[in-house]
């Protein structure tokens, strides 16, 4: 399955007169600050614009990269659990891939809408981000916030319950290797640099793999990914880009498992925006972005000695 989306944006923001209230810095542990210091804490969901918990008009979970860490998870989609009023579940179609919940409501239709800096991932086959992009390891995650509730004036049908935006790294140098339980290793990294006070340049990878947990039907949940992202800003340009590839094989797929369940996903983004405008009362954008998705997946339900009375063979949705 090809699906290929192309938009261009033009968008107009008031911005507030108010004075800004200097914030965190991301690196902060949020448990140490002050109850009047965490209402300062900036966020860039809810109305686009920067604004501090105060002041922002949506109930918002923020988590930094510290809090991420001490939660000793793996990935983004594993965050929502620990949000008010949100979950994420393994799958029934393609067991590895997660399935997000609000307030109790799964409609598989994509009403949590999922974005990676800004730039949102659900599309129009499925309504949903998680088929496409089941992985994004935590280690180039710099904070991700959440919307709990409503946000479909601003950021469309999708957000119908929630909206997740994951931030990833831009002021990093650094480099990781990762080694975990279930066969999990791996490498991340973060590049940062600032050429002159109007061009600087950044880039995230992560490669992940593990052979994921062992059932007793002598299958498991191995997983794949390789995550990219670029950016370059110059002056009021910037210019970013992104590339991931996940394979997830063995799943088990509506409580039945074959070795030969197979998904493979890859996804491109390429985006660029230019600021005409941007001062204490008018902010003036314009942008162009290109998003690709291939998707390839096969699951065996059941084979002939399970349910003999009929056929049941592989589902396939291929590019």
């Amino acid at each position: 399955m090809d699906l290929f989306r192309c938009s261009a944006l033009f968008t107009i923001a008031v911005a507030s007169t108010s004075p800004v209230v200097a914030s965190a810095t991301e690196e902060q542990d949020l448990f140490s600050l002050s109850f009047e210091d965490l209402l300062n804490v900036q966020v860039d969901l809810a109305s686009k614009t920067n604004e501090t918990l105060s002041s922002v008009p949506s109930t918002i979970s923020v988590f930094s990269r510290k809090q991420i860490q001490a939660l000793g998870v793996d990935n983004a989609y594993e965050v929502m659990n620990f949000v008010p009023g949100m979950q994420s579940t393994r799958g029934d179609w393609v067991g590895a891939v997660p399935k997000d919940y609000a307030r109790g409501v799964y409609l598989d239709s994509g009403n949590v809408l999922v974005m990676i800096n800004g730039e949102r991932i659900n599309e129009s086959s499925f309504g949903k981000a998680s088929v496409y992009l089941p992985y994004i390891p935590v280690e180039v995650i710099e904070k991700i916030e959440f919307i709990r509730g409503p946000g479909s004036a601003l950021y469309g049908s999708n957000a119908f319950l929630g909206v997740m935006n994951i931030v990833t790294s831009k002021e990093r140098n650094a480099l990781q290797f990762v080694v975990g339980n279930n066969g999990r290793y791996g490498a991340t990294g973060q590049f940062n640099r600032i050429f002159s006070d109007n061009t600087r340049i950044f880039a995230n990878f992560a490669y992940e793999q593990k052979d994921g947990e062992s059932y007793p039907q002598g299958v498991k949940d191995p997983l794949e990914a390789i995550y990219l992202d670029a950016g370059i800003d110059y002056k009021k340009l910037q210019l970013r880009a992104r590339y991931n590839e996940t394979s997830l094989d063995e799943f088990l797929n509506l409580a039945g498992y074959s070795k030969q369940n197979q998904h493979n996903s890859d996804n491109t983004f390429v985006g660029i925006k230019y600021n005409w405008i941007n001062n204490d009362k008018l902010k003036l954008d314009s942008s162009y972005s290109f998003t690709k998705h291939n998707i390839s997946s096969a699951g065996l339900i059941a084979t002939f000695d399970d349910i003999p009375d009929f056929l049941v063979g592989s589902c396939v949705a291929n590019n």
